[in-house]
């Protein structure tokens, strides 16, 4: 791992890794599993398909892969249009 080296996601990434295991291999099982779109490859201990990982945290709650979104139950929300162009879902408890 690179820990020296992190941006928002890094961070996010590896404080989960890192809280839900009991050890480096498998802090590195859960990257594997939850940093990517599918699932990381490793080969020769280099990532293999690494533009497959997550790079808006809008993916990583959309992808369900890192828990329940329960930003309902906290409070009102606003969807706002963002710059990908992205449509949300829509909110079945709205209508």
């Amino acid at each position: 791992m690179t820990d020296e080296r992190v941006d928002c996601m890094y961070l996010t990434f590896r404080a989960v890794e890192l809280a839900l295991s009991h050890s480096p291999e498998e802090a590195t099982q859960i990257a594997l599993e939850k940093r990517f779109h599918s699932k990381g490859i490793l080969k020769d201990g280099q990532v293999m398909n690494y533009d497959d990982r997550f790079e808006y945290g809008e993916d990583m709650i959309e992808s369900g892969k890192w828990g329940k979104d329960i930003t309902r139950e906290v409070g009102r929300m606003i969807k706002i249009k963002g710059s990908r162009g992205k449509r949300f879902r829509r909110d079945p408890s709205t209508h």
